[in-house]
């Protein structure tokens, strides 16, 4: 009794008391999978992914040389072979046929617009991350547009990026959602750049939760596996939660809807449990 009611203390001392629940919560699929075996950010597991019926899901894009946009959380990827190339310096006839390995999947790269056809046939919504920087000049954003923004439209996709000012740009010429990718907290504001904020979970405290929901906006953690970490952030009033494994994160939500467990949201609080973006 002593230890809990230390913990609840904590908790309300540090800011982190926690208030109603979103029941409006997003089920989002990390790097493009389903569970941890499958190869993440590839056209091929799109199918798979989306039978599990995720409300999005998310994956990293990035363009090379000739500015074909294609899936890599990296930079740069090495071949089977033991060859490196830099996406940006490398054209996509090039990239398109090489065998890539990483961290113990052999694949080959996936362009923006097979995956983009792909989930419009599956009717599978898309959280982009759209991986540019600040040399990105405003005619590579229209020609972006151009190429891209029917489909991604027609998808009714949301695109996030952990660079602010590229993203402001970026968000003049494209007709969807867009949101700061973070991981730590942010200042939060009226901005129409940021209409969401996807920020490492273990940079979210209930304060945090309360000014976002003040602005009218939304809030995605990443990544959530563990089920402490999804009931917290469930009673903290998170609404999306980017998982490596939708399915079962979907299935605690609708429970924790029925029945909220508050001993693990309470040690998800305390406790947080950093993990990899």
């Amino acid at each position: 009794m002593v230890l809990i009611a230390v913990s609840v203390l904590s908790v309300w001392l540090s800011g982190k008391w926690i208030d109603q629940p979103n029941g409006r919560y997003l089920v989002i699929a990390h790097k493009g999978i389903s569970n941890l075996n499958q190869t993440p950010n590839v056209v091929e597991n799109l199918k798979k992914v989306s039978a599990t019926k995720p409300d999005y899901v998310e994956m990293d894009i990035q363009p090379t040389k000739d500015d074909v946009y294609v899936l890599s959380h990296n930079t740069k990827v090495t071949t089977t072979s033991g060859k490196s190339y830099k996406i940006n310096q490398t054209k996509w006839s090039t990239l398109k046929s090489l065998k890539i390995k990483e961290a113990g999947h052999t694949f080959k790269l996936s362009s923006f617009e097979d995956y983009l056809k792909t989930a419009n046939l599956y009717h599978q919504k898309l959280l982009i991350e759209l991986k540019i920087n600040d040399t990105i000049t405003n005619e590579q954003l229209q020609k972006f547009e151009t190429q891209y923004g029917p489909l991604i439209q027609k998808n009714h996709s949301e695109i996030q990026s952990l660079n602010q000012n590229a993203l402001k740009r970026a968000s003049r010429y494209l007709k969807v959602r867009t949101g700061l990718l973070s991981p730590v907290k942010n200042t939060i504001d009226n901005t129409k750049t940021n209409q969401f904020y996807a920020i490492e979970y273990s940079a979210v405290d209930q304060t945090l939760v309360r000014s976002i929901n003040q602005h009218k906006k939304d809030l995605y953690v990443w990544t959530v596996n563990d089920s402490a970490d999804v009931a917290s952030a469930y009673v903290m009033g998170v609404r999306g939660f980017i998982t490596d494994h939708p399915k079962q994160v979907r299935k605690q939500l609708k429970q924790l809807v029925k029945q909220p467990t508050y001993s693990d949201a309470l040690r998800g609080i305390l406790f947080f449990q950093k993990s990899a973006i």
